[in-house]
């Protein structure tokens, strides 16, 4: 029994010191403060992966489209250093790149396995590291550049300012870095291209969590508020109501273009028309102090939709010809009735009239029609009917608070009047809470976002 003893202590002991001489995993949010106000984090391998370049471990080499899409960006200038030999070295840990403001100070971090490459760009000129403790410095202009050994590695900073003033804010971090709190760790952390925390003025006690994310064909934006324990917080939920994506009925399959928004009873109009009312015109007003009385009763879905009514060229000639729409209108209970009844009066009166259940009144030779359908008024340019062959789908609209939705079809009339060479779809939505955005390309050929950036370079004929 005495050996037994020995031997579990002797297997005990080994196990710590094995664990004591294994290196710790560099984290660059353990040098982030916990306070910062905005913090960044990107995983450039991911991007550089999705947009065509050669990604092997850490070392990229940037592809034709990208260089030309950076050389000509605002960004081409801002490091000390060539970003694309750097990456092509394979020294920079591109899995995450760290980003955050803090205090006034502006910081960029990220891991260098190896420091030849940049030691070969920054020590030019006579120049050399100036050791301020544990970090090496190099003024260049208004920016910083500063290094510092973690184990086998190094931390790297770029920033505006002065290096003891910049070092200080990284000293701070350590003592309570945003990697102690599990929730931020774990979303700044998360697998996608970019994930950014920053302070919500306009909500009290809240920080704006966004994420970007882009895989295949397809690229998705997430935006919500959340607290200081990582839950969302209510920031428009209470105002509206979800949406009945019934109406996606009246499109027609040129409609590109559609918005709805749920409207609840408890709308305070008077508080919403005194806060914009100032920054409108005469006319606006007027036109607003008219429709008030009708506000109070609107309750519902209130959709809108267009197409162009002559194909592509209502889009690409403006004026030339007109744009078909249809509006729905929901009001509470009886009142949608009642104004239709009180709308064809007038329009009766003026020499329109009611045809098959649908009023007609024409102006300037555009024949304008209005339908009641339960409790909502439905307004349009153009024939008045539940088609059910709409382009654009309702499970975008449906049960969501705010949504949009728009649609080019691939090799149709539109896209080849705006020489696409894929058909595009981008919807956006607000829902328990978070933003959703989405766009999607059909029949490119690539992923999305080297479809997109090979598109931008072709139309602005950029060069790398």
């Amino acid at each position: 029994m005495k050996n037994f003893k020995l031997l579990f202590l002797s297997i005990i002991m080994a196990l710590a010191f094995v664990a004591c001489d294994e290196p710790k995993q560099v984290s660059l949010l353990d040098y982030v403060p916990q306070s910062a106000e905005g913090v960044m984090s990107f995983n450039a391998q991911k991007f550089f992966s999705e947009a065509g370049c050669d990604v092997i471990g850490d070392k990229v080499e940037m592809n034709s489209a990208l260089r030309a899409v950076y050389k000509h960006s605002q960004y081409h200038d801002a490091l000390p250093f060539d970003v694309d030999s750097l990456l092509a070295s394979g020294s920079v840990d591109t899995r995450q790149i760290i980003a955050y403001e803090h205090g006034g100070c502006q910081l960029l971090s990220f891991i260098l396995s190896d420091r030849t490459a940049l030691d070969k760009q920054l020590l030019r000129d006579d120049r050399s590291w100036t050791v301020e403790g544990d970090y090496e410095t190099i003024a260049l202009k208004n920016q910083v550049v500063m290094l510092r050994e973690c184990g086998e590695k190094y931390l790297c900073w770029v920033g505006h300012g002065y290096a003891p003033s910049l070092i200080q804010s990284i000293e701070e971090a350590v003592l309570a870095p945003i990697s102690a709190c599990e929730w931020k760790r774990e979303y700044l952390c998360a697998d996608r291209i970019f994930s950014g925390l920053f302070d919500a003025n306009f909500l009290e006690n809240a920080m704006v969590a966004i994420a970007f994310d882009s895989e295949r064909d397809y690229a998705t934006i997430d935006l919500k508020f959340l607290d200081s324990e990582g839950k969302r917080v209510a920031f428009i939920d209470d105002q509206l109501a979800p949406i009945n994506a019934e109406f996606i009925q009246y499109l027609y399959p040129h409609d590109n273009i559609a918005f709805a928004v749920g409207i609840p009873d408890s709308v305070d109009w008077d508080s919403f028309v005194e806060e914009f009312l100032p920054r409108m015109n005469n006319n606006v007003k007027m036109a607003i102090a008219m429709a008030m009385p009708y506000l109070y009763d609107v309750s519902g879905t209130l959709a809108v939709a267009v197409g162009p009514a002559a194909g592509a060229q209502s889009i690409l000639n403006v004026g030339d010809d007109t744009w078909d729409f249809v509006v729905q209108l929901p009001f509470k209970e009886n009142r949608a009735t009642e104004i239709y009844q009180q709308v064809k009066a007038i329009v009766e009166s003026n020499g329109g009239e009611e045809i098959e259940g649908c009023l007609e009144y024409k102006v300037d030779d555009v024949i304008y029609l209005l339908a009641l359908d339960g409790n909502n008024l439905i307004f349009s340019n153009r024939e008045i009917m539940k088609r059910g062959d709409a382009s654009i789908a309702p499970d975008v609209f449906d049960g969501k608070l705010i949504a949009f939705a728009g649609e080019i079809g691939y090799a149709s009339e539109l896209s080849k009047a705006l020489e696409l060479p894929f058909g595009v779809s981008v919807s956006a939505w607000c829902e328990e809470k978070n933003i959703h955005a989405r766009a999607r390309l059909y029949k490119s050929g690539n992923s999305f976002l080297n479809a997109t950036l090979n598109e931008l370079v072709q139309r602005k004929q950029w060069k790398e």
